[in-house]
């Protein structure tokens, strides 16, 4: 009997597994179809939006003097598109500033100063309520549009005028080159703008006096120069540049209080050279006493250099040198053979740094000496063969 129950148990179940394997072999098969839909689908969307486009009619100025006519600025015109199709109402950001939109041919225009140095860049930053014609915009479009951007740089364009081997290292080549300059343009000069006058503060007993501030008025004009505060050891500098025969008014100010020299008392600086002012504060009163040792001045070396410098961009481990470009444009550099050989762009950057030693145009200096470009200078300056 039990074998009997046992036996119809068995014939029972077969059919059920058998149906459910049925219906699991439709799912499967139901759900691969699904999946091949939605690849499907996908891979018609992407092609949607496979051909997003900004274009700009012009990327790379010439770097032009300031005239009175303002024809150093020019125009810039961009175009966005998908598909070929403008894209009208789209927001573009220019140099993290300008919001410029879109027309209806998916045009847009800005002006650039071409009196210094740029890099600036052109982005997609809004499409919410962009469109292709009167069709909305999918989200997959949206998001490949507001991944565009563009560079527009101002310099002034390099052209290699020789590439020789170096008579000193066969590892070397000497390059001589020129920044292009328009008619009656000259590359900026590189020298001394400013000169330092620095020194201490300290108390009427001799010790340093932190946060005091040296203040330089030139002929009862307020604020003319302000150091930075004085530091622990009582040290403070501000860089100036004296006017001939001017007299200048000396006060340092601490905690609230202002010491000045005695009345009718005024600091002549001399010219063309940085100077070194130690100043004791008196114990009593306001007054600083204008006699050594409570006022000590000396001439003293250094001056701020600045200029526009030529580097190459390369690895920050090569090292080269170049010279300090002359005013009608030329340079000369030495260059690791295999790094020339590599073609490597150039970049221009503002000089802007305290030395003891002078330098002027022509001197050769290491590739250390240059300065970081930083993000608003051009660095990917493709050089013409001459």
């Amino acid at each position: 009997m039990v074998k009997k129950l046992l036996f119809i148990f068995f014939m029972l179940i077969i059919p059920l597994l058998s149906a459910c394997t049925g219906t699991s072999e439709d799912q499967i098969e139901s759900g691969q179809k699904q999946g091949q839909k939605d690849m499907e689908e996908e891979q018609r969307e992407k092609a949607v939006v496979q051909d997003v486009s900004l274009s700009l009619d012009k990327q790379n100025l010439s770097v032009t003097p300031w005239r009175l006519d303002n024809s150093q600025l020019e125009e810039v015109i961009g175009i966005l598109t998908v598909d070929g199709k403008p894209v009208n109402d789209a927001a573009i950001q220019v140099d993290a500033k300008r919001i410029i939109k879109t027309d209806e041919t998916g045009s847009f225009s800005f002006m650039i100063d071409r009196n210094n140095l740029a890099n600036k860049t052109v982005e997609v930053v809004n499409v919410d309520n962009a469109k292709i014609g009167d069709g909305e915009l999918l989200d997959e479009t949206k998001h490949a549009l507001l991944s565009l951007s563009e560079k527009i740089t101002v310099s002034y364009p390099i052209e290699i005028i020789s590439v020789e081997p170096s008579k000193e290292d066969e590892k070397f080549v000497v390059v001589e080159g020129t920044a292009i300059l328009d008619e009656n343009q000259e590359y900026p000069a590189f020298g001394t703008s400013k000169y330092s006058v620095h020194g201490t503060v300290v108390d009427s007993e001799g010790n340093p006096i932190e946060g005091a501030t040296v203040n330089l008025r030139r002929d009862g004009v307020e604020g003319f120069t302000v150091s930075h505060p004085s530091n622990e050891d009582g040290e403070y500098q501000m860089m100036y540049l004296p006017e001939d025969d001017e007299d200048h008014y000396l006060n340092v100010v601490y905690e609230g209080v202002t010491y000045h020299l005695p009345d009718n008392r005024v600091f002549q600086f001399p010219e063309d050279i940085s100077v070194q002012v130690d100043i004791q504060l008196p114990s009593e009163g306001e007054v600083i006493t204008d006699e050594p040792p409570y006022l000590v001045s000396r001439t003293a070396p250094g001056a701020l250099y600045t200029g526009i410098m030529i580097g190459l961009h390369v690895d920050g481990d090569v090292e080269y040198s170049v010279t300090i470009p002359n005013r009608d444009g030329t340079f000369t550099m030495k260059v690791p053979k295999l790094v020339w050989n590599g073609s490597p762009t150039f970049y221009q950057a503002s000089f802007e740094k305290f030395l003891l030693e002078g330098k002027e145009s022509g001197d050769m200096v290491s590739s250390e000496f240059l300065p970081e470009p930083n993000e608003n200078e051009p660095t990917m300056i493709v050089p013409k063969e001459g």
